[in-house]
């Protein structure tokens, strides 16, 4: 009797991880029941404390992508659209940098005068510390409540002034790759890859997730940088005179994109 106690207890804790995994899964929302929808861009410092764990030792979320890329195991795009996929020679171009080193001008000699050579080598997967999310937000009004769609995953290098004369980096989007999520998600999740993609519990090593679970449960920070407008312009071009007056005006607007998607939220509950 016993035995068939642990056999059903044993088989309810198995079916309520099964349902917990999958309550993650967000509904389709028909479109009748569209109420509200925006798209919006957020950039992901992965270097900001709440990010780190994205960015765990042996772990990064760019080496994965990029690992991941150059095994030909996930597609890159030419753009946040992901319509088209980016040629691998594109992609290579767009990691190489070159470099001058001394070489010996003669190999097979141990006392041949060095001689300065470029050599061309790979950006390291390290330095590409910003991620940009594309979402849908929807507000499906038959279920009351907000629903967030992340489209496209974008990792970049900052454009750092030291990067500029080290690796030709003029800017934060000269060097980038455009991911479908639902692509990227899958990699995570396999068999090939789920041992890296961790998100990484500094607080308890017992409670550690998949990063796709940790984007889902939106366990980031990312402000909002752009939200889908008909002249396609980010926060920054939209209130270009009010932030060069005051820099600090561009976290005030970005917070205050955030609390009136709250507030919309909670005066619609009841709709």
């Amino acid at each position: 009797m016993k035995r068939i106690c642990y056999v059903f207890l044993a088989g309810f804790m198995g079916l309520s991880s099964l349902q917990a995994q999958d309550s993650m899964k967000k509904p389709e929302v028909a479109e009748i029941y569209k109420m509200f929808a925006k798209t919006m861009v957020r950039r992901m410092d992965l270097e900001e404390k709440q990010n780190r764990p994205f960015f765990s030792r042996n772990g990064e979320l760019p080496k994965i992508l990029i690992d991941a890329a150059n095994n030909g195991d996930l597609k890159v795009y030419r753009s946040d659209s992901c319509l088209n996929v980016m040629a691998d020679s594109t992609m290579q171009n767009m990691m190489a940098y070159t470099v001058t080193q001394q070489v010996p001008q003669d190999s097979n000699d141990p006392f041949s005068p060095l001689v300065d050579t470029d050599v061309t080598t790979d950006i390291p997967s390290n330095l590409f510390t910003v991620a940009y999310i594309k979402e849908d937000v929807i507000f499906d009004r038959n279920r009351s409540r907000m629903y967030w769609y992340i489209n496209t995953l974008t990792i970049t290098v900052p454009g750092k002034p030291e990067y500029v004369t080290q690796y030709g980096i003029t800017g934060e989007m000269s060097n980038y790759m455009h991911f479908k999520y639902e692509e990227v998600v899958d990699v995570m999740r396999s068999d090939k890859y789920k041992d890296e993609a961790i998100w990484y519990n500094g607080q308890n090593v017992a409670a550690h997730r998949n990063m796709s679970d940790a984007f889902e449960l939106r366990i980031f920070s990312a402000p909002i940088i752009k939200v889908s407008n008909n002249q396609d312009l980010d926060i920054r071009q939209q209130y270009g005179n009010e932030i060069a007056a005051d820099p600090m005006k561009a976290m005030i607007i970005q917070q205050k994109l955030e609390y009136d998607l709250s507030d919309y939220e909670a005066e619609l509950w009841s709709y």
